[in-house]
């Protein structure tokens, strides 16, 4: 990437700023052979996602959306070994835990990159993908407000100049399904309550220095009765979940000569979460992060090194009787048999990283980048080191072969494995090598191939130790493998769309002794068609269609019952031996737009899964009380769901 480009973009509606000492020149591709970027425009009409930001991925290969589609899963990685950015912040909590609805404005975002693995030295604490997202500016012309409404969120956005040289821009949105029934007599109440905001200040002190000011935050307070009593797992009655996060960065760019730029961020990151299980059961997590990080890049014509570190302290709080979170494959565990933990905690650690990578135009027709990436986590005392390569050789006239490798770690942070009765303090940093080959061409000005093929060497895994007095160790190792891919209509005046299948394997043991078993985020084929024309000025119209398999599960053999507990005794199979069935829906949107001099307004209309199919998403247990037996049955979600909105811009 050239110093240039840290300026050379700017918002709909504003005047470029000049820059006499630096010659603007076009972005460079980055090198990491699975980046695919959507803008704002491809993310807000997709058919199916509500114009929602992060659900627009799982239209990409090797992408598919957890049972509830509140997380997503990446080439057999579960939810936790992905990492989102915005503007380089680490965004908490991805998605509202009512599911499908992002915690981040797709209307706050100028694109998004997203690497599907083989990445970069810059990003950590990652081993399956990263989401980079960056956010647009603001309007330096005059104050613009668009206000979008749906059965489902109200949203607001308001934008416009600081003096000459600045702009802000401000979104929030609030849920509105608490205010809907969403059960009936003798069915599960679910009341989900969610909020979210995005506001970001940008000023230029100079031509070579600008300077951004970012604030983010999302609020969830989600609760679950059920009706019924859950016969494998009786203590779980009801279920709370509240949770609070606020962010706040600031960014200085600054390009000190053509060829040196660096971007400094400090920000800052305020988590509190409170979960209830039952009358009894409760966990307090309070956990405050301050970090500086610090990108540098030279270019030298043959040769663009990047190097930075990222250095950060925390605070955290732990208050509970509560249970560990169970790990991937434990079919059998249960709240009820699950050991209570009863933690009263306040500490702090620290951690840090440090990366150097270096690009090199070998010839005109080969480019290299290799680098390394140091991590430190004072928790659990641990060190990593990362070497990674990738390499893209030009074999004919826009046709590319690509390749990469690398060591991905993951830190034992996201459910407290290095916390004493959660986990084990001694608890090491989960690992993932990463094998990519991959093939693009340019088929047309606009019809890209891309085929991919990649190898994951999963070890160091957390799962439950067979040791005595040990909760957790890294005994767990894995496997995922797939070939993916992509042809893909680039943006135009008139259409965008593709075509993406991926087919993959990935399997995982606990244990030396222990049989493989297909992971719990296995699924072996997924196909989706898509596609998007402006018919004319005013009509918009798109389909998406999709099919996946089914997620893995572990098949209940037998139940007893005891009539002196008064309770069931489970025989399961084994482990994610029984699959559910495939997956599949068509999704339709249809879009009008109407421009009176500055007042513009859309209608949107979008109808969710048109043919109307019962996808299943997981496993419930039925109990018949006359025969004392307890069966598994496939629980959906939704038919049908028509989906509709209005914005209005002025």
């Amino acid at each position: 990437m050239l110093v240039s480009t840290l300026f050379a973009e700017e918002p709909e509606g504003e005047t470029p700023i000049s820059l006499p000492e630096i010659v603007v020149e076009a972005e460079r591709k980055p090198l990491d052979p699975t980046r695919e970027s959507l803008n704002n425009e491809e993310i807000t009409k997709i058919p199916g996602t509500g114009g929602d930001l992060i659900t627009s991925i799982f239209s990409l290969p090797g992408v598919v959306a957890s049972s509830y589609g509140a997380d997503f899963y990446v080439r057999g990685s579960g939810p936790f070994d992905n990492q989102v950015l915005l503007d380089q912040v680490p965004v908490i909590l991805p998605f509202h835990f009512v599911g499908f609805i992002s915690t981040i404005n797709a209307d706050f975002i100028k694109d998004m990159d997203f690497y599907a693995g083989g990445f970069s030295a810059r990003y950590g604490n990652a081993m399956g993908s990263i989401i980079d997202l960056t956010s647009r500016e603001g309007r330096k012309d005059r104050v613009a407000t668009r206000l979008n409404i749906s059965p489902v969120i109200a949203d607001l956005r308001l934008e416009g100049p600081v003096g000459t040289k600045g702009s802000f821009i401000i979104t929030g949105r609030d849920g509105l399904i608490e205010h809907y029934p969403l059960a009936a007599e003798g069915e599960d109440t679910v009341i989900p309550i969610f909020s979210d905001y995005q506001a970001k200040l940008d000023y230029e002190l100079n031509p070579q220095h600008r300077l951004s000011l970012l604030s983010f935050g999302s609020h969830d307070d989600f609760s679950l009765k059920y009706a019924k009593t859950d016969p494998l797992d009786p203590a779980v009655s009801s279920f709370g979940s509240r949770m609070d996060i606020q962010s706040q960065g600031i960014s200085l760019r600054s390009a000190f000569t053509p060829h040196l730029s660096s971007e400094l961020t400090l920000f800052h990151n305020d988590m509190k979460q409170k979960l209830n299980i039952g009358p009894d059961l409760f966990l307090i997590v309070d956990n405050e992060q301050v970090h500086l990080k610090d990108h540098f890049i030279y270019d030298l014509n043959a040769h663009t090194i990047t190097t930075g570190f990222d250095v950060g302290y925390g605070i955290y709080g732990v208050r509970s009787r509560f249970v560990r979170s169970p790990t991937e494959g434990e079919a059998d565990f249960t709240v009820t048999d699950a050991p209570k933990v009863t933690v009263d905690l306040k500490d702090n650690g620290y951690g840090g990283a440090y990366y150097l990578e270096d690009k090199v135009d070998i010839t005109p027709h080969l480019e290299t980048t290799y680098g390394i990436r140091f991590d430190y986590f004072s928790p659990t005392d641990n060190t990593n080191i990362s070497p990674r390569i990738s390499l893209r050789a030009t074999v004919a006239e826009d046709q590319q072969i690509k390749v990469a490798y690398g060591h991905y770690y993951q830190w034992p942070e996201r459910n407290g494995e290095f916390i004493e009765g959660f986990g084990t303090p001694t608890i090491e940093h989960e690992r993932a090598i990463h094998y990519i080959l991959g093939y693009e061409n340019r088929l047309t000005s606009n019809l890209d191939l891309d085929i991919q093929t990649y190898y994951k060497d999963l070890n160091h895994l957390i799962v439950p130790s067979d040791n005595a007095g040990v909760v957790l160790d890294n005994d767990g190792i894995g496997i995922s493998r797939g070939v993916e891919l992509l042809l893909r209509h680039r943006l135009t005046d008139r259409f965008f769309g593709w075509v993406s299948y991926a087919y993959s394997d990935s399997i995982r043991k606990s244990h030396a002794g222990d049989r493989w078993h297909y992971s719990d985020y296995d699924r072996p084929h997924s196909l989706t068609l898509l596609g998007n024309y402006q018919l004319n000025p005013r009509w918009n119209i798109g389909t998406r269609f999709q099919y996946v398999s089914g997620e893995p599960f572990t098949p209940l053999v037998s139940t007893t019952f005891d009539p002196a507990a008064n309770s069931y005794q489970f025989q399961f199979g084994d482990v994610n031996s029984s699959r559910l069935p495939p997956t599949h829906r068509l999704d339709l949107r249809i879009e009008y737009k109407k421009q009176y001099d500055r007042l513009r307004w859309t209608g949107y209309f979008e109808i969710w899964n048109v043919y109307n199919r019962l996808n299943p998403v997981g496993i419930s247990y039925v109990e018949n009380k006359t025969e004392k037996n307890v069966k598994q049955e496939f629980a959906t979600l939704f038919g049908i769901l028509p989906f509709f909105g209005i914005s209005v811009e002025f």
